[in-house]
């Protein structure tokens, strides 16, 4: 009896996730939080007219055009949702925002980087972490970003970094250093 109890909970369980990996695959997974912050955010630069309407429902897709959006609050909130569901397509979009004029962007980008964990980011991250003309906050938004990402890399630039570094920037690569 305890098998069947077992088997059928699996049962429901495989059958729950079956619409949410269709969505996953079709480009449709956004969570209805980001999608309703991302949606007001659009609606309000569309008003002003920063920019076009979108679509009452936005996928992934969508947020990869929007990070080009001509309203800095728009891409900002795409850069934190892309980071947010780990879209590994928006890492060479989100590496080139990191030279973007806006530290603002800059900084959530290597936060969005950092949570998609992909080893492609770690050097450009390590640019922002090692330029002595970054902005603090840049700078240790990409030391968080390289300490969360997994690879050895990561390890040696946070290490290499460290001895060189002082204030917060110092403080956020110990820390990171000492979670690893």
């Amino acid at each position: 009896m305890k098998s069947f109890i077992l088997r059928s909970g699996l049962l429901a369980a495989l059958l729950c996730l079956i619409p949410a990996l269709a969505g996953a695959a079709s480009g449709h997974s956004v969570p209805p939080h980001l999608q309703n912050k991302i949606t007001a955010v659009c609606q309000e630069a569309a008003a002003k007219g920063l920019m076009t309407p979108v679509a009452q429902e936005v996928d992934r897709n969508t947020l990869l055009v929007l990070l080009t959006a001509p309203c800095n609050q728009v891409r900002c909130v795409a850069v934190y949702t892309l980071g947010d569901i780990r879209e590994t397509r928006a890492v060479e979009p989100l590496i080139a925002l990191l030279s973007n004029e806006d530290p603002t962007i800059r900084r959530i980008a290597a936060h969005a980087l950092g949570k998609i964990n992909d080893p492609r980011a770690v050097y450009p991250l390590a640019y922002l972490l090692n330029n002595p003309n970054e902005r603090v906050m840049v700078r240790c938004a990409a030391a968080s970003a390289i300490g969360r990402i997994s690879c050895d890399r990561a390890s040696r630039i946070l290490f290499a970094s460290y001895p060189r570094t002082k204030g917060r920037v110092h403080n956020v690569i110990g820390t990171m250093l000492s979670s690893r």
